[in-house]
């Protein structure tokens, strides 16, 4: 304001100075006394505006002048030595007064406009927001209060200096564990057990000192890792090379070791810092190894590696603890409630069907819960052979039933899924405390609470190769009619493609004994057998499909196609059965403004990653997810988007 007043005194003076130039000619060259008094008149007006303006300016410099004066010399020396500083600008955004801060710093800023000297201010006018800003290598809080025209600023560069310092330096706890090696060294000579142990210890300590990281082996398998956040950085962007570092040295000694790592961080208690390590290898154990879960306080859980199958071990003594701590809590409970998941499979009904017999050897109350409008049309098929038999006639019970039965001393048993959004019904999982989950699934970061029991064997084809095996353990001879047999055969076939995926000894193993039952082979395949309709979409679907990489194709149903969840399955399964693929992603609306994702891998691409990131899961090469409330298209470009970041990340 200032400024401008100087300015408009410059033009009035000159106005002033033309006006009575031009009244004094006249009277000089004319000689007639009216230009005279025009002459004295508009002297004596001039002088009065030019006094009136003069006397103006100098109360606004006063006016702001008397912020040092207010302020006084203690405070001005307060806001020094506090490095606090504030600047006065007027509408043209001109710098009218500096405080002594910017004085003492040799800045001469009076008269500057804000947005060539500081553009970075001008993010001040957005918001009322504190804002950062270097000024001549120091930093400053800035906050501009529009209301006085007023600009404050604060030096924190030395608080800003020791929060990064602080952030670099919390600690960080890890534990690691040596996946398969008690079975790889108990299984090799003498010799190559001793260069396994000494392999893989060299390569772990080797990466330890190479990162500034503290190791401490408390078992022969497993160490403690103690590090800061500053480290964890560094081993984050050498993306947790030790797991490759390992499996590479393995191999050349023809083992199949990987690790596991579980890392705690962003917590100050070590004891929850403990914790958080602690459940992060639980989880990282349970999807079956040879990767890093990452747990922060206040953040989402972190996966990182994953990327090979998990061995399949044929473990007995682990099946036959688990059958007989569940014979003792059925023993325990009120009555049991079994539960699949939602848009049920072979799998789900087998092993609920498979579970049902297991609990009823113990002649308690039980239940298998289903939803007929939540089922798929297979499924559907042989539900209806079940409900032919007598034995099934008041087995099955809707979800409101199930409800209405479930007390706090009833057991229910979840099979074929662990997360809670994934259940038939939700409300049941709250109504009692005593749950089981029997599962083959990679366990995800939700997971459900209350559980007493969980048997979650990644490794296993299926669900029901499970249940088989926890059936061959029961106090009580198994019976299995031949209709329960075809169906939990069907489930076999269902989730390991027609055994051509995720199969071992353990599978064939459960095969042979459900054959024993009277498993009718022909009638399980007639289950699954597909229509003209199927024929005719898959037709439709496979005109669509499009190469993301040479090896990596995208495919969707056509807005037209009417498909199911199962339906994009059994295509993508198709399609990553062609000879150069390696993984398939097949989408399509399954329901109104609902977009399901169906992903099939050989297994050198880990799809299941993939998939966990847009709240799905799954399979190292089996998986899926749904988008709710995007267009198809916009689902396709996730999808490629996706796909090309994890290529990347791989490179």
């Amino acid at each position: 304001m200032t400024v401008k007043i100087g300015k408009f005194m410059k033009y009035l003076l000159a106005a002033a100075a033309v006006e009575i130039g031009i009244f004094i000619s006249l009277y000089i060259t004319l000689q007639e006394d009216h230009f005279l008094w025009l002459f004295v008149y508009a002297l004596i007006k001039d002088l009065i505006i030019v006094i009136v303006f003069f006397l103006y300016r100098r109360a606004k410099e006063n006016d702001v002048l008397s912020i040092s004066r207010v302020l006084g010399s203690d405070a001005k020396n307060a806001l020094v030595f506090g490095e606090v500083g504030i600047i006065i600008y007027d509408e043209a955004l001109n710098i009218t007064w500096a405080s002594d801060l910017f004085t003492e710093q040799n800045m001469d800023l009076i008269g500057k406009r804000l947005d060539l000297w500081k553009p970075s201010l001008m993010k001040t006018f957005d918001n009322d927001e504190i804002i950062d800003i270097e000024i001549d290598g120091q930093t400053y809080d800035v906050f501009n209060n529009m209301e006085t025209n007023c600009i404050y600023f604060k030096n924190v560069t030395l608080y800003k200096k020791a929060y990064n310092l602080y952030l670099r330096e919390k600690p960080v706890i890890g534990f690691i564990n040596i996946d398969n090696y008690e079975e790889s060294v108990t299984n090799a000579d003498d010799h190559t057990a001793a260069l396994i142990q000494a392999s893989v210890r060299q390569t772990i300590s080797d990466w330890g000192k190479e990162n500034g990281i503290i190791l401490r082996r408390y078992r022969s398998d497993s160490y403690v890792v103690i590090m800061t956040e500053e480290k964890y950085d560094r081993i984050l962007q050498g993306k947790f090379s030790l797991l490759n570092k390992v499996k590479e040295e393995a191999k050349e000694l023809d083992s199949l070791l990987t690790i596991s790592m579980g890392i705690g961080r962003n917590c100050q208690d070590l004891r929850e810092l403990e914790e958080l390590a602690t459940s992060s290898l639980t989880l990282a154990l349970s999807r079956g190894g040879d990767q890093v879960v990452v747990k922060a306080e206040g953040e989402a859980v972190r996966f990182y590696g994953g990327n090979s199958e998990a061995y399949e071990k044929n473990n007995r003594v682990r099946s036959r603890i688990i059958a007989k701590s569940l014979s003792g809590l059925i023993k325990g409970s009120s009555n049991v409630v079994i539960m699949g998941h939602q848009e049920s499979d072979f799998d789900s009904l087998g092993a609920s069907v498979g579970m049902f017999r297991f609990v009823q050897g113990y002649d308690k109350p039980v239940n298998i819960v289903i939803d007929l409008d939540s089922i798929e049309e297979k499924t559907r098929l042989g539900i209806d052979e079940l409900l032919s038999e007598e034995t099934y006639k008041d087995i099955f019970i809707t979800t409101a039933k199930a409800e209405d039965i479930t007390k706090t001393s009833t057991l229910v048993i979840l099979v074929d899924h662990h997360r809670p959004s994934m259940t038939i019904a939700k409300n049941v999982l709250k109504q009692t405390k005593n749950i089981v989950v029997v599962d083959h699934h990679r366990r995800g970061e939700e997971f459900c609470e209350n559980t007493i029991l969980t048997y979650l064997e990644p490794v296993a084809s299926s669900t029901v190769e499970l249940v088989i095996e926890l059936l061959g353990y029961h106090d009580i001879k198994m019976k299995l009619s031949e209709k329960e047999a075809t169906i939990m055969y069907t489930g076999m076939l269902v989730d390991t493609n027609y055994f051509k995926n995720k199969v071992g000894v353990r599978t064939f193993n459960s095969a042979s004994v459900l054959k024993s039952k009277n498993a009718n082979i022909k009638k399980a395949y007639e289950y699954l057998e597909e229509g003209y309709d199927y024929i005719v979409t898959q037709a439709k679907i496979m005109q669509t499909v499009e190469r993301v990489t040479d090896d990596i194709v995208v495919a969707y149903a056509p807005k037209d196609v009417k498909v199911t969840r199962a339906v994009l399955s059994k295509v993508a399964n198709e399609i990553v059965e062609i000879s150069e693929m390696e993984a398939a992603f097949l989408l399509g609306e399954v329901e109104s403004n609902t977009i399901a994702i169906s992903a099939r891998s050989k297994g050198n691409i880990n799809i299941q990653i993939m998939m966990e990131e847009l709240g799905g899961g799954g399979h190292f090469t089996a998986a899926g997810t749904q988008i709710e409330g995007k267009p198809l298209e916009e689902c396709i470009e996730i999808v490629k988007n996706l796909v090309a970041k994890h290529l990347k990340d791989g490179e």
